[in-house]
């Protein structure tokens, strides 16, 4: 006599397929329990976990016949549950050929294959996605080229698939440009460092030519100066040289004209002597004393302030300085004239030599 199930809920047959491997263990667990009293098995044994020995088909334990041909069902593979070790199990020809996401690692459908390849879930899938316009499931088929974008929408509009080991990649190659960036950012500041610096040795370099030039340029015009200060003081020395020796020759000029004017007082005092005296015997006394004493040959003549030499014997003025003839004097009523010398022709010349004769007849 059966017994009605106390539980709520359709016996589906993952339930059916849970409740095997649940009683499975169950007995695994109270043989190994018996076994370990007994003492038959210790701790290193297999039947220390229990969850070991469970076998890959359960289905060996229903009662029930199985079903043979096209339309046999094979048992359920259990719950699906994400695992990155997924991603790296070899294709299984007798599952589902279906890629899933796998927490963007990837892996096959743990389904027993139907249908094209594919488990019945996925199969009623890839046709409502071929019948809206995609060209397949949205990751792709396992044993075919995994894709980057979902396939699930027709061409240029499924989104990008972010796999994980793609996620690390652009994080390197995100890394490998941000420090290429860095490494070119210090290289352009490196350059412009190295450009500034250049530019500064150069400011350095002309600053320093100019400072030198200007430095020539100053110690030239300071030599110049020098040079001109010497050639201004030589010039004034040889000035005063000259002046020196015109001062000389004036000197000498002063005490001749001072000789003169001594003898002339000299003269006149005794003229004004002589004319205290009476008669012939004074003038002849005087024309005595006058004989005695020596006629001074050289005299100086005064003409447009001017002290010339005046030879009293020709009555011709001479340039004091080289004895050159500048002219000659004549007595015109009591007063002595000055007739320069014309020396454009022979003619003037002789005319002035008749005129001198002439003078002196008069003075005689």
């Amino acid at each position: 006599m059966s017994k009605a199930c106390p539980l709520v809920g359709r016996m589906t047959v993952d339930v059916h397929y849970a409740s095997m491997k649940a009683a499975f263990e169950a007995g695994a667990e109270a043989l190994r329990v018996a076994l370990e009293k007994t003492g038959e098995v210790t701790n290193g044994d297999v039947l220390t976990d229990t969850r070991a020995v469970v076998p890959d088909d359960l289905w060996v334990f229903d009662p029930r016949p199985r079903k043979e041909g096209p339309g046999a069902k094979k048992p359920s593979p259990g719950k699906w549950v994400d695992d990155p070790e997924l991603a790296n199990k070899p294709f299984d020809a007798e599952r589902c050929n279906c890629r899933k996401w796998n927490a963007g690692h990837g892996a096959q459908c743990n389904r027993f294959a139907e249908d094209d390849g594919l488990c019945t879930l996925h199969k009623n899938q890839y046709d409502k996605i071929i019948a809206l316009g995609g060209r397949d499931l949205p990751h792709g088929r396992f044993n075919e080229e995994r894709p980057t974008h979902e396939l699930s929408k027709p061409e240029g509009e499924g989104a990008e698939h972010k796999w994980s080991d793609m996620k690390a990649e652009k994080a390197a190659k995100k890394e490998s440009e941000k420090a290429e960036k860095a490494a070119k950012k210090d290289s352009e500041k490196a350059e412009k460092d190295k450009a500034r610096e250049l530019k500064k040795e150069k400011r350095e370099a002309e600053k320093a030519e100019k400072k030198k030039k200007k430095a020539e340029e100053k110690a030239e015009k300071k030599a110049k100066k020098a040079a001109e200060k010497a050639a201004k003081k030589a010039e004034e020395l040889e000035l005063a040289k000259k002046e020196a020796e015109v001062a000389e020759k004036a000197v000498e000029e002063v005490a001749v004209v001072e000789e003169v004017k001594a003898v002339l007082d000299e003269t006149t005092k005794k003229v004004e002597e002589m004319e205290e005296t009476n008669g012939e015997e004074l003038a002849l006394d005087l024309g005595e004393e006058t004989e005695e004493m020596p006629e001074e040959k050289f005299g100086i003549f005064e003409h447009d302030g001017e002290s010339l030499k005046w030879n009293k014997e020709t009555n011709e003025i001479l340039d004091p300085d080289d004895e050159e003839l500048l002219g000659r004097v004549a007595q015109v009523d009591g007063e002595w004239k000055f007739n320069k010398v014309e020396r454009d022709s022979d003619s003037d010349s002789d005319s002035d030599s008749d005129s001198d004769s002439d003078s002196d007849s008069d003075e005689e």
